[in-house]
């Protein structure tokens, strides 16, 4: 299969890359049996919705938006949470255990280097 004809709308395939991707289709035949022309029709609403232009946000919804993101961090300070709920207490001691695992993983490959260099000196 053309793997071109993915990033491309498919109001741009040639005939023969619509052959191959029906092809392909029937080979693994992922949403039932369809015919071309239903093939077609099916690409063309699922394309369709990939090249929709997102609605424009109002002032209104981004201020709303923005005032309830404000409320759910003053609410998350108030239990000690981020503002996935997560306490904060637990992401301090995750945080620390994986500093202190990256230094011993640091000090572990300088007594190697270390070890490595001492062996190469003394020959």
């Amino acid at each position: 299969m053309n793997w071109n004809i993915i990033n491309k709308p498919c109001t741009e395939w040639s005939k023969n890359d619509w052959r191959e991707a029906y092809a392909q289709y029937c080979k693994t035949n992922m949403f039932g049996p369809m015919t071309k022309q239903q093939y077609y029709d099916f690409v063309c609403r699922r394309n369709a919705r990939l090249y929709q232009k997102q609605p424009e946000y109002t002032k209104e919804q981004i201020h709303k938006w923005h005032l309830g993101k404000i409320a759910a961090l003053k609410w998350a300070r108030s239990r000690n949470c981020d503002i996935n709920g997560r306490d904060l207490d637990i992401i301090r001691a995750e945080q620390r255990d994986s500093n202190i695992s990256q230094l011993e993983e640091d000090i572990l490959d300088l007594q190697q280097k270390m070890y490595y260099y001492h062996e190469n000196k003394s020959l």
